[in-house]
């Protein structure tokens, strides 16, 4: 406990007085504006901070989930993707790995529980009451909750000799903070911030090892480098190349469709209350009616919708989204992957995919498909001085000719011609 409040209030002296550490850069991260754990729609509570002291609580209370027989740990957001996780490290490292997700970290003891709750008593107190009154609430608030699964990992480090630690959730606003505290207790810390962009949440880092996934990252590390406190940077293979292997492309000059259009799932995200990052929302909406007029003027009739696995997670969100790529497109024949089929694994059905800024775009690459990024209306470049920033298309007539002429071109002459060879399955970059 001491030892928990004693790196947190170093963080806070440097950052107040404007020391460039790995400290001060800790609190900048921890309380950033922007996290993914607070619903929206309790943002504006302000009573957050006791809400978030009671979470806090229950962690400390919380059973655990199964022994840790291993010294190296993969440590994720949630469990969602834990098979995926291991599958992924067991072609890239030989260690032998252990997973525990944030939620499932043991809890400890009444009586600990009670001394841990009396000791952080004035610190949580003082950020409930900064959270009531701040417009930063939800980080204020979740700062609670965070500290106390950062005590309850380093127990569990301690308790089962952790040596090191694979971080697969380094964009939260505790990353860093629990960095520090891991890696003063001697765990190396290896952050997996998978292939996107670092611009958005990596712009301060802290950690032993970082590793990046594709091509864009590693034109990023210049840029960024000058506040990052890490050691090395490693270059691994995509994030799932893995299950992507077995879907490259043939070079099929004939597809059954001319254009894909890939979901990021927004009218499901608005229905869930969930935040929209720099007008992410609204550029897909203007890339579905960039796309309704291109198929128009170009007498296209057939599309292929990739949904996102946001808009599948049952047989009736599935029947609703493709209810409503239908209707928002009338006239056009809209097909879909079966419930229960990954995007990848209908690839070689499309000739042209399209997408404001989703991940599958490098899926699609990897696997040696064509593909166009939207972000029309986004205020931050997603891949700024960077080689994919040449597949970025941003105003409508640069999308009506770009488009046009890559509906023409073969997968091999799409990738040559704007230079993207590096993010091809067959020049997958080496790792460490």
């Amino acid at each position: 406990m001491f030892e928990i409040l004693n790196i947190y209030l170093k963080c806070w002296i440097h950052n107040i007085s404007g020391k460039k550490s790995p400290y001060s850069f800790s609190f900048k991260t921890l309380y950033r504006e922007h996290t993914f754990r607070v619903p929206t729609e309790l943002k504006s509570d302000f009573t957050l901070g006791i809400k978030y002291w009671r979470k806090s609580w229950i962690a400390l209370r919380k059973k655990g989930e199964g022994e840790l027989l291993r010294d190296q740990l993969v440590f994720d957001g949630d469990s969602k993707q834990k098979e995926q996780r291991l599958s992924y490290l067991a072609k890239i490292v030989e260690d032998s790995l252990d997973y525990i997700s944030v939620d499932s970290l043991e809890g400890i003891s009444f009586t600990k529980a009670v001394l841990f709750s009396v000791f952080f008593t004035p610190l949580f107190f003082s950020l409930v009451l900064i959270s009531s009154v701040s417009k930063n609430r939800a980080s204020y608030s979740l700062s609670i909750l965070s500290i106390t699964q950062n005590y309850l990992l380093l127990n569990a480090v301690r308790k089962h000799n952790i040596r090191k630690i694979y971080y697969f959730f380094p964009y939260e606003n505790d990353a860093n903070f629990n960095a520090l505290i891991l890696m003063d207790n001697g765990v190396e810390v290896i952050k997996v911030p998978g292939p996107n962009t670092l611009h958005r949440f990596h712009q301060f880092v802290v950690s032993n090892k970082l590793a990046l996934c594709t091509g864009f990252q590693f034109e990023q590390v210049d840029l960024l480098k000058e506040n990052w406190f890490v050691d090395e940077v490693y270059k691994w293979p995509l994030y799932g190349f893995q299950e992507y292997l077995g879907y490259v492309s043939q070079n099929k000059t004939k597809k059954k469709y001319e254009i894909g259009l890939i979901s990021s799932g927004i009218w499901r995200r608005r229905q869930l209350g969930l935040q929209s990052l720099d007008k992410e929302y609204e550029s897909e909406e203007l890339l579905i009616d960039w796309v309704r007029s291109y198929m128009v003027q170009n007498h296209i009739s057939k599309l292929f919708v990739y949904l996102h696995p946001i808009e599948r997670k049952t047989t009736e969100i599935y029947q609703e989204a493709m209810n409503y790529y239908s209707s928002i497109y009338p006239g056009v024949e809209v097909d879909f992957s079966e419930f229960d089929v990954k995007s990848f694994q209908d690839f070689d059905k499309v000739n042209l995919a399209l997408s404001s800024h989703s991940t599958t775009n490098l899926q699609r690459l990897f696997c040696g498909y064509k593909v166009f990024y939207t972000p029309m209306l986004f205020q931050t470049p997603l891949f700024p001085n960077t080689s994919i920033d040449r597949i970025c298309l941003k105003e409508e007539g640069r999308f009506v000719k770009e488009v046009t002429s890559a509906l023409k071109m073969t997968d091999q002459e799409f990738f040559d011609f704007y230079g993207l060879n590096e993010y091809h399955y067959g020049s997958v970059l080496s790792h460490k």
